[in-house]
């Protein structure tokens, strides 16, 4: 699962002041490119250090720094940062920035210029499928789920905006005519969310204890996935 983290300060050049966020999968840190279709990189591993900076039961504040005197400082959920970066298995090797062309690329030049976010998913009722959504499939994905986490009915759910590979969506709660808004993320084959704190208005951690597996099934043209909580199973129309 990629961890989405908000870019506090750095000094490293290919990381420019219009990058707000970085996502860090694996060993990996990525942020954009000058391209949509490209992605730069830092090893995660290639970093001298990882210190926190401040941190409560909901965000960490920490600063990644890398043998060429370069750093990072990041700011991500602190379940996150205590189960996927605190511990991370450091080995010192001088700063290297990668550009490497995504899956987006060969889709986008297949399509000529067409920008589509593309999820694949494996599983189904037969092996080997797979399934390249659209954003309004994306959006379908989402509201069923963040539904089913609220009890809401995905008629009254609306896709608002789809970012960086992210969907999000919105509604408005009848009994006081109050508006609430999540974002789901749908990175390497799962689905996990995130909900706007309204008395704060930021964004709050990802809900990873909420995060479930995609299946796709090729024969009803579906996708489905299990809730943790109750072990129910939810059937998206594509």
């Amino acid at each position: 699962m990629a961890i989405r983290a908000e870019v506090v300060d750095t000094n490293i050049v290919e990381i420019g002041k219009e990058v707000n966020f970085v996502s860090l999968d694996g060993p990996e840190i990525l942020f954009g490119s000058d391209s949509i279709f490209k992605t730069k990189s830092i090893n995660l591993n290639s970093a001298s250090s990882i210190t926190s900076l401040d941190s409560d039961k909901y965000y960490t504040v920490f600063t990644i720094k890398f043998s060429s005197q370069g750093f990072l400082t990041l700011k991500c959920g602190t379940d996150a940062f205590l189960k996927y970066i605190k511990h991370s298995r450091l080995t010192p090797a001088p700063l290297e920035v990668k550009e490497r062309m995504s899956g987006l690329a060969m889709i986008g030049a297949a399509l000529v210029g067409i920008v589509i976010f593309s999820v694949l998913f494996g599983g189904g009722n037969s092996s080997g499928n797979s399934k390249t959504l659209s954003q309004n499939e994306m959006a379908k994905v989402c509201k069923a789920y963040i539904g089913e986490i609220f009890g809401k009915p995905t008629s009254i759910i609306e896709n608002y905006k789809n970012q960086d590979g992210l969907t999000y969506v919105r509604y408005t709660r009848n009994v006081d005519n109050t508006r609430w808004s999540y974002v789901c993320d749908m990175s390497n084959g799962s689905i996990a969310w995130a909900g706007w704190m309204n008395d704060t208005q930021e964004w709050g951690r990802w809900r990873y204890e909420d995060e479930t597996k995609l299946s796709y099934d090729q024969s009803t043209n579906s996708i489905s996935f299990v809730m943790n909580d109750t072990g129910s199973k939810v059937v998206v129309q594509l």
